[in-house]
């Protein structure tokens, strides 16, 4: 019961602590952060391999998407994905799918670097939608703009040319176009 009176004695400190952009603290009581900017920074062409079913596991059916090669361009750098890559994905009830992809581009310097990439994200939209973009027959049919795809990426390397990889975050819009996906990179 004392928690419960707590709780009520603070909802309102609460309830505005949550409104936009303005916070109970700080020198004049608010505090205000700046927005986040998001610039375009890269595009990766994935070539995807065969899809393997794992099976169903404890959140939905798992599937392991080789990546087989591919192409990048960035603002910063060009060159291919190195062939092993992966998507490890989880496909739910209602066919999101939540994307785990891990692998190494190849920069085209003539002493080529490397740089290990991770995303987390998910593909979400109508469910007739999704079951289109699961037919690789059908994917094809499906414009991006009918769907969502988004992917937290961050970037790692030893190589001192692409150091700043190392602490950079992007948020990348996504499309899956028969056997390739296209990922659209925006650095925060």
């Amino acid at each position: 019961m004392q928690h419960f009176n707590l709780i009520l004695l603070l909802f309102p400190l609460l309830a505005s602590a949550f409104r936009f952009n303005s916070l109970p603290f700080g020198p004049d009581g608010n505090l205000t952060l700046p927005s986040p900017t998001l610039t375009p920074d890269f595009r990766i062409i994935f070539d995807l391999g065969q899809r393997v079913a794992v099976g169903p596991g404890p959140w939905g059916q798992r599937n392991w998407i080789p990546f087989t090669g591919g192409r990048w361009v960035a603002k910063w750098g060009a060159g291919t994905i190195v062939d092993g890559g992966q998507d490890s994905q989880v496909v739910i009830g209602d066919l999101s799918a939540r994307v785990e992809p891990t692998y190494v581009l190849k920069t085209a310097d003539e002493t080529p670097a490397y740089i290990l990439v991770k995303g987390l994200g998910w593909r979400t939209g109508r469910n007739e939608v999704l079951q289109k973009l699961g037919n690789p027959l059908l994917a094809d049919t499906v414009k991006p703009s009918e769907y969502k795809f988004f992917v937290h990426v961050q970037m790692e390397t030893g190589d001192v040319r692409y150091n700043h990889t190392n602490t950079k975050m992007w948020i990348a819009r996504g499309a899956k176009l028969g056997s390739k996906v296209v990922l659209d990179g925006y650095v925060l």
